[in-house]
């Protein structure tokens, strides 16, 4: 999401010629760092602690007290394609390369240092750690959660097969709800199976992109 409202108030926004604070109905136009100026940001993040990150294709942009810092993607084959922030600090990404040759969830701590969790199957659209500590994302073929070390597809549908997710959230009840593409909508049950939301007349090709 290139559009996000801190714990302050601001109203951060990206955009193809920079990037933007909003206060009290006034734009401000941030500066950023010059290793940025000719990429575009494509998702703001708080973490934790309130610095406020930006991904960009090749690198993250991190504002914390008042202090720019680049840290370029170490991976120079892959670009980063969404974050989350953290429970205990820092952010979680979700980076793939163009050519299909890997896709994968690393942490990024409040240090700078990361880590790679592990690899998944499909190009990622979300990336979410849960209120219970466990790390989820979605991505073109279906949902995949983080467990003892490597990512295991979570069969959602009950049906073999890809189905590509480019939406999912936790509820307030600390239920999944997964938007999968010409499948519906999906909420997570007590019991561990899940539920359709949407009624079987929906539109096939309906393609929910947000969850909110």
């Amino acid at each position: 999401e290139a559009l996000r409202v801190d714990t302050e108030g601001n109203v951060w926004a990206a955009g193809d010629d920079g990037l933007y604070r909003i206060r009290h109905d006034t734009f401000h136009t941030q500066p950023g760092l010059a290793e940025t100026r000719d990429q575009r940001a494509h998702a703001v993040i708080e973490d934790s602690s309130g610095a406020i990150w930006f991904l960009y294709a090749k690198g993250l942009a991190r504002l914390k007290a008042g202090r720019w810092e680049y840290l370029p993607n170490p991976d120079a084959e892959s670009d980063l394609w969404t974050g989350a922030p953290s429970r205990d600090g820092g952010i979680y990404l979700a980076c793939a390369d163009y050519e299909g040759r890997g896709q994968y969830v690393e942490k990024v701590t409040v240090n700078g240092e990361r880590q790679r969790l592990g690899s998944v199957s499909g190009y990622p659209r979300v990336v979410l750690e849960r209120r219970n500590g466990e790390i989820w994302t979605a991505t073109d073929t279906g949902v995949w959660r983080w467990d003892k070390g490597q990512f295991e597809r979570v069969p959602f549908t009950g049906e073999s097969g890809d189905h590509p997710v480019y939406a999912m959230i936790e509820d307030r009840d600390g239920k999944m709800i997964v938007a999968a593409f010409r499948r519906g909508m999906f909420r997570e049950e007590s019991d561990g199976t899940w539920r359709r939301l949407t009624t079987t007349n929906d539109p096939g090709s309906t393609l929910i992109v947000s969850l909110y």
